[in-house]
């Protein structure tokens, strides 16, 4: 199938599973990244929220936690006392002029610095970019899900 200016999207899903965590919350993002690696565009969906405060891709294998590489909700501040979400909470274009300024002690994580949206493809690619929504009773991330790209256009 062809996805014009897009590479075909690239869905994962999340839940406490993968942080140990117990809860009824669940999450889908959609990573939809430009074939010119000049920005990306995304959906982020979350299931019985309770108390969301915001959402990050971090950099990190499966089983390890990362350090944030770009904001999917949250960045302002909109949400520090936490919001109830069952539907989608974010969606929008995100370009490598979002992306957040690595932690440099541990910006190899991923096995390259992720500066543009190129080598967060790369990491995607590599299975090395994790979601993470952050709550107020879970801080450090209530649910969080592997990016797994099981496309076959990539």
């Amino acid at each position: 199938m062809n996805h014009g200016k897009y590479f075909c999207p690239i869905e994962t899903y999340a839940s406490g599973a993968q942080d140990s965590v117990t809860t009824s919350t669940t999450a889908k993002v959609v990573l939809h990244f430009a074939r010119d690696l000049s920005h990306f565009k995304f959906v982020l969906d979350i299931y019985d929220g309770h108390k969301v405060t915001m959402a990050h891709l971090h950099c990190a294998t499966a089983g390890m936690g990362g350090t944030p590489v770009i904001f999917s909700f949250g960045k302002n501040g909109e949400a520090k006392d936490g919001m109830y979400v069952n539907e989608m909470l974010s969606d929008g274009s995100l370009t490598s002029h979002d992306l957040l300024p690595g932690d440099y002690s541990n910006m190899f994580a991923c096995g390259v610095p992720i500066n543009n949206i190129a080598s967060l493809y790369k990491a995607v690619l590599e299975r090395k970019i994790y979601v993470n929504v952050h709550t107020i009773a879970h801080p450090n991330g209530e649910v969080h899900g592997q990016v797994i790209n099981s496309c076959p256009c990539a």
